[in-house]
């Protein structure tokens, strides 16, 4: 697991402004250096300080569709970090997990899932329209496959946490 400068169990959370930075920082470099993250729950606990927050950010959200601009809010509400620094660690986290699969590395959140880089091979498709035989061109593609713990609270069937 990547290693932030701090644990979400540690008495003195740094509390300043250049040390929130200095964890941010720490965090990224953490993030980069590992494609996989074995579980994303206590990572993103120890990085934002809440463990809600990260249960937020990886379990099951339903009802609306959520955005970039609700899980930046949802980190500001959670986080002792302002309204940027929130926004920049949501940012880095899309952009790790992206940046891996655009390499076609796997990218495995235990208790969340997989993304993974399928490749798809050249066929014919028809135009429904005209009926017209159209060649699709090889190219990657990216599957998310649901951990079973993921499944089961999507279900229902394990306690929230």
């Amino acid at each position: 697991m990547p290693v932030c400068s701090w644990s979400a169990r540690s008495p003195n959370p740094p509390s300043q402004r250049a040390d929130r930075q200095q964890t941010l920082h720490a965090c990224r470099g953490g993030l980069a250096a590992q494609a996989a993250i074995s579980d994303p729950i206590p990572f993103f606990a120890s990085c934002c300080r809440n463990v809600a927050l990260a249960q937020l950010l990886f379990g099951a959200m339903a009802g609306k569709t959520h955005t970039r601009a609700d899980l930046y809010e949802a980190v500001y509400k959670k986080a002792a970090l302002t309204r940027t620094e929130c926004a920049t660690l949501v940012e880095l986290v899309l952009k790790e997990i992206t940046d891996c699969l655009e390499r076609g590395e796997t990218v495995k959140l235990s208790s969340f899932g997989s993304f993974v880089v399928r490749k798809k091979g050249q066929r014919i498709g028809r135009n429904p329209k005209t009926g017209k035989e159209v060649p699709i061109s090889p190219r990657r593609v990216v599957v998310f496959k649901p951990s079973a713990i993921l499944k089961q609270r999507i279900n229902g069937l394990v306690g929230k946490r």
